[in-house]
């Protein structure tokens, strides 16, 4: 599937998607994309922004009600995803829960989208300190984030986007079901998933003030 056929197909699922520029920035490819927090872009729209093959771009998916109440649980790496998997499935309903997803297999770790009556704003849910190299290289950077939300405010690249949208120059791939399977899950499934992530911060407040 090229990029327009995703960003077209990815709209008629009641998604909500931009053009992202194909250099690792992740910016966006139009001058502003606010408007498309409160409506989508009509198939023309998206025509004009993909149908020229020779302008690469990627595409993108705004989360919020705008795309049907959508949310993504953003994980930026393989194993804390592995720790918030046994986390969710050991509670109760959990495996249940989890199948319930649509995932995306990220260059570094993996995105969960679901929809929710309630999508909040992006939110960090997770960090860990800086390493000693890490604040060697860069001593105003105290911490990293392991996982957040992206819905309200935000968006995520997509699968269907080029490699050289990431700066690894790695592509997005679906790793469970795609996104006519999206599912509405309840507030307690929510709360459930962000609690999980939740306990996986290894960031004291104390010891690094924000």
């Amino acid at each position: 599937m090229n990029t327009l056929e995703a960003a077209l197909t990815y709209a008629q699922c009641g998604l909500s998607v931009i053009p992202v520029k194909a250099d690792g920035s992740k910016s966006p490819a139009i001058d502003s994309w606010k408007q498309y927090e409160e409506q989508p872009a009509d198939s023309l729209d998206i025509l004009e922004w993909f149908e020229d093959t020779t302008a690469t771009k990627g595409v993108a998916i705004i989360g919020g009600a705008v795309s049907g109440g959508l949310e993504i649980i953003d994980i930026e790496s393989n194993e804390i995803a592995a720790q918030w998997r046994k986390l969710v499935a050991q509670a109760e309903g959990g495996k249940t829960l989890l199948n319930k997803l649509v995932v995306v297999k990220t260059p570094k770790g993996y995105h969960c989208y679901y929809r929710c009556s309630q999508p909040g704003r992006n939110t960090d849910l997770a960090k860990r300190p800086a390493t000693a190299d890490e604040l060697k290289a860069n001593p105003k950077r105290k911490s990293y984030k392991l996982i957040e939300t992206r819905a309200e405010g935000g968006y995520v690249i997509a699968p269907g986007s080029p490699p050289e949208v990431h700066p690894l120059g790695v592509a997005y791939e679906f790793s469970r079901r795609d996104f006519s399977h999206l599912q509405l899950i309840t507030n307690e499934e929510r709360e459930l998933l962000l609690e999980c992530a939740r306990s996986l911060n290894q960031l004291f407040k104390s010891e690094y003030p924000e």
